[in-house]
């Protein structure tokens, strides 16, 4: 198939252009002020759609009540053109159109406030920080009877070689092997005994950071979980999603988008906190995820 433009200018030669042949509609100070202006409001909406973005802290978290997906920020102008009405937009809406899905808007400031409320309302409940420290002390106990289990073995795999290692000594002594053989047996087996030895001394480190590390007290946990809420006021929006992102996995709210569904927050592998978030750091290997499902007052 030909090129459009092709085909329109066939039979036709290049254009010829020519400097200041015509009296311009508008001067060049004009233009290259209206450009400078143009320049500026870029900048300035550019500037401004980042801070936005900087702001809504449940990117990634807050699902499209409709298809499931994540959401992004969107904003509509205030009629008295004061600022901005702030919402959560399907992500799917936003790449692929309305074919694929709806806008669904979320209002930014009253689901931010729930999902506040939601958290604040878990942390408090004291049954969630016997939780919290009964988890830590299972996990360095367990973690601890590992490390001891591994040690074992491998000390059991160092007799064993330095009985091989005096075997072979005797052996030798006795004329039973030649010098060469003993040789490379010597070798390949003080090969051995050093990686055993490593693995035991890196075993008994980990062991003793065990021993001597300090536990939390309850007391010390409670206050900073009471402290949650001035923590995060005092945050930056970047620390703030970090926390959330810590603590909740997905938010989901009703169809009508008027009100928090469920929140599903990660939590630590006990059955008897079906109904309640148990936060976790991000460095432990082992959680699960329960999805807490009480209702406040509608977004």
């Amino acid at each position: 198939m030909r090129d459009w433009s092709s085909k329109r200018r066939a039979g036709k030669s290049d254009p010829t252009i020519v400097q200041e042949a015509h009296e311009a509609i508008i001067d060049m100070e004009l233009w290259n002020k209206v450009q400078a202006v143009n320049k500026l409001n870029n900048e300035q909406y550019s500037s401004q759609s980042n801070n936005l973005k900087g702001e809504f802290i449940l990117t990634g978290l807050l699902r499209c009540p409709v298809c499931g997906a994540g959401t992004v920020m969107s904003k509509s102008q205030k009629r008295d053109g004061s600022g901005y009405h702030l919402y959560y937009m399907c992500q799917t809406y936003h790449s692929k159109g309305k074919t694929e899905c709806g806008s669904n808007l979320i209002k930014k400031e009253l689901v931010e406030e729930q999902v506040l409320k939601w958290i604040g309302t878990i942390l408090a409940d004291e049954q969630i920080v016997d939780g919290i420290m009964n988890r830590l002390e299972r996990e360095e106990t367990l973690g601890k009877d590992e490390l001891e289990k591994d040690l074992h073995i491998q000390q059991t795999s160092l007799k064993k070689l330095l009985d091989k290692q005096k075997k072979q000594d005797s052996d030798y002594y006795a004329g039973e092997i030649r010098a060469a053989l003993y040789n490379r047996l010597s070798e390949a087996i003080e090969d051995e005994i050093n990686k055993v030895g490593q693995s035991i001394a890196h075993l008994k480190r980990e062991i003793e950071k065990l021993e001597s590390k300090v536990i939390l007290n309850k007391d010390i946990i409670i206050e900073a979980l009471q402290n949650f809420e001035v923590l995060f006021k005092e945050a930056t929006n970047d620390e703030k999603r970090s926390l959330l992102r810590a603590l909740i996995k997905e938010i989901h709210v009703e169809a009508d988008r008027k009100s928090i569904k469920n929140i599903v927050f990660w939590f630590t592998e006990d059955d008897s906190f079906s109904h309640f978030a148990l936060p976790v750091s991000d460095v432990r290997r082992t959680v699960s995820q329960i999805t807490a499902s009480f209702k406040y007052a509608p977004l």
